[in-house]
């Protein structure tokens, strides 16, 4: 597997710390975070750039990698052929490490012996620390200094309220304490988050986010349906991502509209996108000859990711290990910070 990054060196000393930025999804490319958020330079309102105030390259050389593989410009051995790639948290953690081990002594050698932080948000809250596990074990040579995660995927057991929709719902006054109780206590009616599905990909059948979990076997009552019917209909779909006439966005809630596809004109994710799929942009990130890269940012249609731990993953087995279980045994004296 080949995962394409971007780096930028800092501002500081010969002693600055590397840091490592990942996006989630699974299946967002990291560059969102280096062209949205953090990173030295940002889009603007016209599909240009300008100089982030804010840019973490004050304090660190900051590289974002395209992970895991098929997400943005990063592919893998079946793309070759015309293929799809096919990925899982270790297959994923496994190829990172090898990236990192080859960005320091290839790339990089000069900053091999720097600190190395590794951040991310979203789902990286399973490859922070699954990455870093990795390198623990089989990268010594790597100066591992510590990990940050933000609103990451941690552990099915601790998150299992937080990832339902309609206790979300509840948190931030879409739902009216009587209906949340009626809804959640006497009906016994959940609305999974599509971060619990355990596999994505185009192909994953999602229809039954569009639809509330009922946990008794019995038909649900007149008042518990028209409630589930409300809520459905005040919170556009349980905040869906995957309804087509969303209206809510579940980013911001109270955002002047709904998560846009990439192709919705005037929105930042399609100035984005127009500047990633630039030809001289294309070669200026060595990209122009990857094998089967169509259009920034991927996946394409035949690509997917399957969870192997308990976090974000609803189906998985009893036992099964979290993040927690990795924090516990790898960083007992390490710095990490959650937010």
């Amino acid at each position: 597997m080949v995962n394409r990054y971007a780096a930028y060196e800092g501002e500081a000393t010969e002693d600055t710390p590397v840091v490592l930025w990942l996006n989630g999804g699974p299946g967002s490319s990291s560059m969102l975070g280096w062209l949205q958020e953090h990173g030295p330079l940002l889009i603007n309102a016209t599909g240009g750039l300008f100089e982030n105030p804010y840019r973490w390259t004050k304090l660190a050389h900051v590289l974002a990698v395209e992970s895991p593989a098929g997400v943005g410009y990063s592919y893998c051995k079946a793309s070759n052929t015309g293929g799809s790639c096919h990925n899982t948290d270790k297959s994923t953690a496994a190829a990172a490490r090898a990236a990192m081990q080859d960005f320091f002594a290839t790339k990089f050698p000069e900053l091999d012996k720097n600190p190395f932080y590794i951040t991310g948000e979203s789902y990286a809250g399973v490859y922070v620390p699954t990455l870093t596990k990795e390198i623990l074990d089989n990268a010594p040579e790597i100066n591992m200094q510590g990990v940050a995660v933000g609103d990451p995927c941690t552990d099915n057991v601790a998150q299992q309220d937080s990832m339902d929709m309609l206790w979300y719902g509840h948190k931030h006054g879409f739902v009216p304490d009587e209906e949340y109780d009626l809804l959640w206590n006497n009906c016994s009616h959940r609305s999974p988050s599509a971060h619990t599905l355990g596999r994505w990909g185009a192909n994953v059948d999602k229809s039954q986010l569009l639809r509330m979990k009922r946990l008794k076997d019995t038909p649900p009552t007149p008042e518990c349906l028209l409630a589930e019917r409300k809520f459905l209909l005040s919170t556009s779909q349980a905040f869906s991502q995957e309804w087509e006439h969303a209206w809510i966005n579940d980013l911001t809630l109270y955002g002047p509209a709904a998560v846009v596809t990439w192709g919705a004109a005037g929105s930042l994710n399609a100035m984005t996108a127009t500047y990633m799929n630039r030809d001289d942009v294309k070669k200026a990130l060595h990209v122009a000859d990857a094998p089967a890269v169509t259009a920034w940012p991927g996946p394409d249609d035949g690509w997917t990711y399957t969870s192997d731990y308990a976090a974000c993953n609803a189906d998985a087995p009893a036992g099964t290990p979290s993040m927690i279980d990795f924090y516990k045994v790898k960083f007992p004296c390490h710095r990490m910070l959650r937010h």
